[in-house]
């Protein structure tokens, strides 16, 4: 709470204190819940902080929005100031319901961000929009609302007044009551919600050099929208060719699917049937699948129509398993994990080079320090035996280690996304 480590020390009794007296204050003055809502609010931004670090699809425009939902916390503990010092009722009756607004526009962030904890399956990208698009816009019109209701915030604070409850009862008269705040106009001027371009941001290369896999799936899913088909096929072509990180078996699955696509477009009747065999082969594709408008010019098809008339629904859960982690982890350990890769992917762009990772452990302060707080290795104590038994875990775990960063190299191709990540630290455990 509040950055304070030590929560026995006077200054977080101070704190909590003047909470209290706050929240005391407020419900004298008119007890409509309106305090409670700030309070939950601000627990929702701590969520969607952490719930972040666990997003394996466009972090980089959530990083950005959570940046300015971050900005509006001052204003929401002015609003609580004004609340515990008897806001007028009828600035009071508007920031209710602007808060309510403000609460249900971080629930439906909130619902963004944990729709992105999982990998993109390829039923998403049966329609005829990508996904990418679709986000994007869906942000951008979070990004308008928020900004609305935080000026429409703004411009109540700026002419409310208060009037503090004329009487106590008896527990309130030794204490203090809340000084009237003054409302600060430049909380209101950090906000900036409508500057920000999703698009733009979802637009910027890596920094890393070539691109991961599952960047070019994206962008070769654009360019299919965009009717850029040719393009798009020379993406998927050389998927692996001056690109890092691998294909896991749904990403090669999908990879066939929007190369069917891109050949359907471009009337490569005999490859198109080709590749939607690939793709079928991998057990995730269905009937319906096979229904996307791109796959009109293969109507006439002899193959594709007794593909089509063959297939069946396939019911989930046919897709071959990724690599299973070594020790199966808890929830709170993939957290601590997705912490840690959150703070080596500096750049949002959802996945880990080794080089990264290497980073990652000297900024740490070494292996040891990174499993110690993981809670996987502990300290020991001053005897012989017990020093001597930790150095000896501590040469095993960096055997592993290696393996690890082995693995990284060749197996993975230079790069992990999340998922990866924490299959290979769960040998650590």
């Amino acid at each position: 709470y509040a950055g304070i480590a030590d929560h026995s020390a006077p200054v977080y009794r101070k704190l909590i204190e003047g909470h209290w007296v706050k929240s005391e204050f407020s419900q004298l003055a008119n007890n409509d819940g309106s305090f409670n809502l700030c309070e939950r609010i601000l627990y929702l931004m701590d969520m969607l902080q952490e719930d972040i670090k666990a997003v394996q699809r466009y972090k980089i425009q959530f990083r950005a929005l959570l940046a300015q939902i971050l900005n509006v916390r001052p204003i929401i503990m002015f609003i609580e100031d004004f609340l515990a010092c008897g806001i007028d009722d009828g600035s009071r009756k508007k920031v209710k319901n602007y808060l309510l607004t403000f609460f249900e526009l971080l629930s439906k962030t909130k619902k963004e961000v944990l729709a992105r904890h999982s990998k993109k399956s390829i039923f998403q990208s049966t329609g005829s929009k990508s996904s990418l698009k679709n986000f994007n816009n869906k942000m951008t019109q979070l990004a308008t609302s928020f900004q609305e209701i935080v000026t429409k915030m703004h411009t109540v604070l700026k002419c409310a007044t208060c009037t503090p409850p004329k009487q106590l009862p008896s527990y309130a008269t030794f204490i203090t009551a809340p000084i009237q705040p003054r409302y600060d106009d430049s909380a209101y001027e950090t906000i900036k919600f409508d500057s920000i371009d999703f698009n733009e941001i979802g637009a910027v290369k890596s920094g890393k050099g070539d691109r991961h896999v599952g960047q070019i799936l994206e962008a070769a899913e654009a360019k299919l929208e965009e009717g850029k088909s040719a393009e798009a096929l020379e993406d998927l072509v050389n998927l692996e060719t001056n690109s890092i990180g691998a294909l896991s078996p749904e990403d090669k699955a999908l990879a066939s699917f929007l190369k069917a696509k891109a050949h359907a477009k471009l009337h490569h009747h005999q490859e198109a049937v080709q590749a939607l065999n690939e793709a079928s082969g991998a057990g995730v594709v269905n009937s319906s699948m096979i229904q996307d408008s791109a796959f009109a010019t293969l109507k006439g098809n002899a193959d594709f129509n007794k593909m089509q008339s063959s297939w069946q629904t396939i019911a989930p859960g046919r897709m071959p398993n990724a690599p299973a982690p070594a020790q199966p982890l808890n929830n709170f350990e993939k957290q601590m994990v997705a912490e840690l890769f959150d703070e080596a992917d500096e750049d949002g762009d959802n996945f880990l080079t080794t080089e990264e990772f290497n980073n990652l452990i000297v900024q740490m302060g070494g292996l040891e320090v990174i499993l110690e707080n993981l809670g996987w290795i502990d300290k020991p104590d001053n005897t012989p035996q017990a020093q001597h038994q930790y150095r000896k875990t501590l040469e095993q775990k960096q055997v592993i280690l290696s393996e690890i960063v082995d693995d990284m190299k060749y197996t993975y191709r230079n790069a992990v996304v999340l998922d990866q990540f924490i299959t290979l630290m769960s040998h650590l455990m």
